[in-house]
């Protein structure tokens, strides 16, 4: 007899995307001249853009620390997971994310809106290669990426989360 194959913990993303309550609905935002999506019950809130205050002998990854109601958030470069230039000077926002109590910021270009993404929508299978991009999809005809929060954390961020910073900034 075949012994069922665990699931992975893409495809444990995924149907916990499409399933009650969140029902497929993604957060969609540009940055680095792209479009992307993120699971909305990852999104804790979106703030103004700050600028990031730089920690030495980080990884390039992260881009710094801002406050958030004084408490610390690391900021992940998405332009340094995807081989693009280091800074972009048309961050308007940022996307705080919340990952089991950990909180981490986004900068974004510009928001999209709030999607209803359907299994369908996927035209890339989901992997585990360690990607932060687990599948790409289209809304209304422009192609993009949707993102595992959980690998923008573990991307050079969890060593800086915001339990190993005990004051503010």
């Amino acid at each position: 007899p075949s012994v069922p194959r665990e699931r992975t913990a893409v495809q444990k993303l995924l149907e916990r995307l499409f399933s009650d309550p969140d029902r497929g609905r993604i957060l969609s935002f540009e940055s680095c001249g792209q479009l992307f999506a993120i699971p909305l019950h990852f999104l804790k809130e979106v703030t103004d853009y700050s600028t990031p205050m730089r920690l030495p002998m980080v990884p390039e990854i992260v881009l710094g620390l801002i406050s958030l109601r004084g408490i610390p958030i690391p900021l992940v470069n998405l332009m340094t997971l995807f081989s693009k230039s280091p800074t972009d000077p048309l961050n308007s926002c940022i996307l705080i994310l919340q990952h089991f109590g950990t909180l981490t910021g986004v900068p974004i270009s510009r928001l999209r809106g709030i999607r209803l993404l359907e299994p369908e929508d996927l035209t890339a299978p989901a992997t585990d290669s360690g990607s932060p991009i687990i599948s790409k999809f289209y809304i209304d005809g422009n192609p993009g990426h949707l993102l595992d929060p959980r690998r923008l954390f573990e991307s050079g961020i969890r060593s800086f989360s915001t339990r190993k910073f005990g004051g503010s900034l």
